[in-house]
């Protein structure tokens, strides 16, 4: 653990609750060592930066989040609360105080967020537009910021929701017992392999259920598009619209019911506005998790009792792109990135890195060097793309495992190599696969079979392809 632990919180709330300088008192009671409470009103001095102070916040170890409504309608708390969740182990980072009155675990609430930064995003425009659109550029910045600030809540608010969050009464009766022991220094976790964080694959379902509620609360319009559709299509419901669509069969799920639902949202909207972007991010967004589903829990469980096989992170016995995009990303528990590229019929994920067939070919074992460059080459520019490198260096390859292994933590991205059964390449050799992974430990080597088992629940794996990329390209969205 670090030697600083951050207080994110609202001033205003500060001056009616005075919680943050009840910490500090237990704090100092409790005798707290090594370890310093940083607060911005006594760690900024005259004339520093507010921004730089929030900025180290953001990355900081451990951060205890003093939540209030005014902390979801402050700029400075949430830009802090965006950088915070940009950065790994949100949940374990974080020590969250509730302060009495928080409507934090009411969703319609959450949708009066959601407009309240929606209302600031569209003011904000309007009244940049009634100016000329040079030397602006600080002004646009904040406009993005309040669009992110509204993406973020969407996201954060049930997440949050979800913590064991003590109020604020327990807190000060208990001179904060809970939250002291809790960011006590604690034994470093080794970060490999990664297959040790995973939730039981039952409790990953229930999460994907809960973004898809997550998503529908924030998109009113959606819902009730998805709900007329449901009435018309489904003969055997429910009631609860997220279950309805999570046990419909997958084509009927997506052709018939969130695809016409998502087309008469977006046609109500004006075409690249703010809502229409977000409906349209929203709808991928259910595209995505609904595709998890598609994924057997037997298969799942199977690997899970295999364990890592030599050379590789897993096996999958499927053929197209999306099905490896959804499987492995069934495994590794986070969202998929599904797109549907330009020109061509396949659907693929966006962190799938397509190992390059050189005119010189491959060797033949004996000088592996240059290919084995070529290759981790091709991986650095996949995810620097910004960053042009002609070869890389040792420290090149240390940011390039640090990148990948923060990627993996935090579900944001799922970079992973595919290999095809009788692939004729070094990575069809176990030898070349370990020199690849002795360098580069956190990238995911997939191998793709085609014996018996498949993963996925449906027969066709082409059909399920074909509704995806369908979707997507929904009126040449994509």
């Amino acid at each position: 653990m670090a030697n600083s632990v951050y207080v994110s919180y609202s001033w205003s709330a500060e001056d009616d609750s005075h919680i943050v300088e009840k910490l500090k008192k237990a704090w100092q009671d409790r005798g707290i060592e090594f370890v310093e409470l940083k607060i911005d009103k006594q760690a900024i001095n005259y004339g520093d930066s507010i921004r730089a102070f929030m900025d180290e916040l953001t990355k900081a170890d451990s951060v205890i989040l003093v939540l209030s409504e005014a902390y979801f309608k402050s700029p400075n708390c949430m830009y802090e609360l965006r950088g915070i969740s940009a950065n790994k182990n949100f949940q374990e980072r974080v020590s969250p105080i509730v302060l009495r009155g928080t409507p934090l675990y009411d969703p319609l609430v959450w949708v009066e967020l959601l407009a309240y930064w929606e209302n600031k995003e569209a003011g904000l425009d309007a009244k940049l537009k009634t100016i000329r659109g040079t030397n602006v550029e600080s002004i646009q910045k904040t406009l993005n910021d309040y669009a992110d600030f509204r993406r973020l809540l969407a996201g954060q608010l049930a997440m949050l929701a979800d913590m064991n969050a003590l109020t604020q009464d327990i807190h000060v009766d208990t001179d904060f017992e809970d939250l002291l022991n809790r960011i006590q220094p604690k034994k470093t976790k080794t970060p490999f392999p990664l297959e040790r964080y995973r939730k039981p694959d039952a409790e990953f379902l229930r999460m994907v259920r809960s973004e898809i509620k997550r998503i529908l609360v924030g998109r009113i319009n959606l819902e009730k598009a998805l709900l007329a559709e449901v009435n018309v299509e489904l003969s055997d419901k429910t009631g609860d619209l997220v279950e309805d669509i999570c046990t419909a069969d997958f084509d009927v799920a997506i052709t018939r019911i969130l695809r016409p639902a998502t087309k008469s949202c977006l046609s109500g909207l004006p075409a690249n506005s703010a809502d229409w972007k977000n409906t349209w991010e929203d709808a991928k967004s259910l595209l995505a998790w609904l595709s998890l589903l598609l994924v057997s829990p037997d298969w799942i469980a199977q690997q899970e009792n295999r364990g890592r096989v030599p050379g590789f992170s897993f096996e999958i016995m499927v053929k197209t792109p999306s099905a490896v995009e959804i499987v492995s990303c069934r495994y590794r528990q986070m969202q998929p990135k599904l797109r549907a590229e330009p020109g061509k019929n396949e659907v693929k994920g966006r962190g799938r890195i397509e190992h390059p067939k050189w005119e010189t070919g491959w060797s033949d074992g004996r000088s592996d060097e240059p290919e084995l460059n070529k290759l981790l080459l091709e991986i650095w520019l996949c995810i620097f793309p910004e960053s042009k490198r002609s070869s890389l260096s040792a420290d090149d390859i240390e940011d390039l495992n640090e990148a990948l292994k923060l990627f993996e933590e935090t579900k944001d991205s799922h970079y992973y190599v595919p290999v095809e059964e009788g692939d004729d390449c070094p990575l069809g050799r176990q030898d070349f696969r370990e020199k690849l992974l002795d360098k580069l430990p956190a990238i995911t080597l997939i191998s793709i079979k085609t014996a018996s088992g498949p993963p996925l629940l449906v027969i066709s794996e082409r059909r399920v392809m074909a509704v995806i990329r369908q979707f997507l390209t929904m009126g040449n969205l994509e």
